[in-house]
């Protein structure tokens, strides 16, 4: 009765942010199997949610482990969307009350997910189900729990597809208490801190650039596929079941075509980008799991020029069976890789002791363990050495999921726009004669500045440029002066952008705390968090009347108040 009881509409929301191109509707409706987190009664939860410049947050529902926020209670709310690639990140916590001023205990973490409603469509009532997690690292994650949300969106299609191209803004969450602030840390960021020297991080951003070993399957299957002439697109023809090379054939018309005229190069450097995420996007879609799936180029094309959104309707456990054999190909296809890794840098090994003779010293292949710790503070004495290492490597890490969420286009705005863009350009660069303006400018640069009518430029031009009397210690002067002025008007804009931000940063936390959190603009994450197989959604073409309680404006703040004065007036004035 209570599940029937929370799955209707609620009653009251709550408006956040500031953004103009859209609306999403969330409800936070249930968790289960949640973590006892307190010892002497069961645990307190609460969800927090931040969404772009915008922090919300649930009721509290006190000694429960399968928490129900029902319709009345604080549970739902309208995100204003800024940018279509933003997520919405999702965490749930322990409720701890501070007896005293001075009781500086601590929420306790339950959980995080990262909600990517990038590929979610308007028109659609998604009731998702996600797994939490308290490490966003680790290598093996175990599930604290689940939790269960309703989402629905409203956007203009157009819009929507052309605000992918706009700059990601830099959204702060400020906050006027540290243990705020450390709620907002971790939904934002989850136990991962780049500036915090740990081994288990170390270890962890080693292991995710290793496990890309897995890619070198999916290569050597796409050129096996291209050079062989294996069929991939299946087409019906008289009832028969025909695999189309359509790969295969558009490489070797590409191929044959560039050898007998270079000057397509250019043209077909920017169709291959298009090629290359064209066949990403197909390989997504074999992908039997709805979750995993991603709009085709067709339906992009058609919403796009046509602005009818085409929703989804997904039913509980759709294609279970289909999933899980898929998911087990994959996985056994990434043992066998790592496994030929593992033996052939066994080989290799063995090769180079054979031609060393042996070696002379076995202990140096052996770990060193002092540099394990089990939590507490490290005493590691090489962390003020690994600590930048660590850096960056987690850099790195983080572009590495930047470019796979753009090329398995969970970004698919910003693909679908640089992918008709590079398909655009490669039509405009075939009409461009890139050989005759090569030659030519080649031909003008060389004729007209290592030619011997160049004395003649040494002699005129160049005493009138700097004087007939040129003296190299006053011409020496006259560089250093201005090199001078050049710094100090670079400086003034240094200073005064650094004015700028002081300010912002002063009224920030005016406004709104002192404590501030960067949210990620990109899905700079390791793990893409996926609904659960029990998530179904329906199309719901009326919008949904709502009642809207409270408006809770953004933390975007737009301004610039550095004055000018001085130097200013005077030329002004002059």
């Amino acid at each position: 009765a209570i599940d029937a009881e929370t799955m209707k509409p609620s009653y009251e929301w709550i408006e956040a942010g500031n953004g103009t191109l859209g609306r999403i509707y969330l409800e936070i409706l249930k968790c289960d199997d949640l973590p006892n987190m307190d010892t002497s009664s069961l645990t307190d939860a609460y969800c927090c949610v931040i969404y772009e410049d915008a922090i919300v947050t649930t009721d509290v529902i006190n000694d429960d482990l399968s928490p129900r926020w029902l319709p009345w209670s604080e549970r739902a709310f309208v995100f204003r969307m800024n940018h279509p690639s933003s997520q919405i990140l999702l965490g749930v916590f322990d409720y701890d009350v501070s007896r005293t001023p001075l009781d500086v205990k601590q929420h306790d973490t339950i959980g995080r997910v990262s909600v990517d409603v990038t590929n979610f469509k308007p028109g659609t009532v998604y009731t998702l189900s996600y797994n939490l997690y308290e490490s966003v690292l680790d290598n093996d994650r175990q599930p604290s729990g689940k939790v269960t949300i309703r989402l629905r969106m409203e956007y203009d299609l157009q819009k929507v597809s052309l605000g992918a191209l706009q700059p990601r803004p830099a959204n702060y969450i400020c906050l006027s208490s540290k243990k705020d602030f450390k709620v907002a840390y971790f939904v934002c960021n989850g136990e991962e801190n780049i500036n915090r020297f740990a081994m288990e991080d170390l270890t962890a951003y080693r292991t995710e650039l290793e496990s890309l070993i897995g890619l070198k399957w999916n290569i050597r299957t796409a050129l096996m596929t291209i050079l062989f002439w294996r069929g991939h697109r299946e087409i019906k023809v008289f009832g028969w079941k025909i695999k189309l090379p359509i790969h295969s054939a558009l490489a070797f018309y590409l191929g044959t075509t560039l050898v007998e005229d270079l000057n397509r190069f250019p043209s077909y450097c920017f169709f291959c980008v298009f090629w290359l995420l064209a066949a990403t996007n197909e390989y997504r879609m074999k992908n039997p799991s709805p979750w995993h799936g991603s709009m085709t180029l067709f339906e992009m094309w058609y919403t796009l020029l046509l602005n009818k959104d085409i929703p989804d309707d997904i039913a509980e456990f759709e294609n279970e069976g289909a999933i899980r054999e898929y998911e087990a190909e994959i996985e056994r296809h990434y043992e066998q890789e790592k496994a030929l890794a593992k033996e052939t840098a066994e080989r290799a090994e063995a090769v180079g002791d054979f031609l060393k003779g042996g070696s002379s010293n076995p202990e140096d292949v052996q770990e060193d363990l002092s540099t394990k710790v089990d939590g507490g503070p490290s005493i590691n004495p090489l962390a003020a050495a690994l600590l930048p290492i660590q850096q960056a490597l987690g850099e790195v890490c983080k572009v590495v999921r930047i470019a796979r969420s753009l090329l398995m286009w969970d970004e698919s705005h910003l693909a679908f726009i640089i992918a008709n863009a590079c398909l655009l350009l490669s039509f405009v660069c075939l009409w461009i004669p890139w050989s005759f303006f090569v030659r030519w400018t080649s031909r003008t640069l060389v004729w007209t500045l290592l030619g011997p009518w160049m004395k003649l430029v040494d002699i005129y031009v160049i005493p009138r440029m700097f004087g007939d009397n040129a003296d190299p210690d006053e011409a020496l002067r006259q560089y250093a002066r201005q090199q001078v002025l050049n710094l100090a008007l670079a400086n003034e804009a240094v200073l005064q952008k650094r004015e700028d931000v002081m300010k912002e940063r002063a009224m920030r936390r005016y406004m709104f705390g002192r404590y501030a959190v960067k949210v990620p603009a990109w899905k700079e994450y390791r793990y893409r968090d996926v609904p659960l197989p029990e998530s179904h959604a329906k199309p719901c073409r009326e919008p949904q009347k709502i009642k809207i309680r409270k408006r809770s404006h953004g933390q975007t703040l737009k301004m610039n108040i550095t004055p000018t004065w001085g130097d200013a007036v005077d030329e002004s004035e002059e």
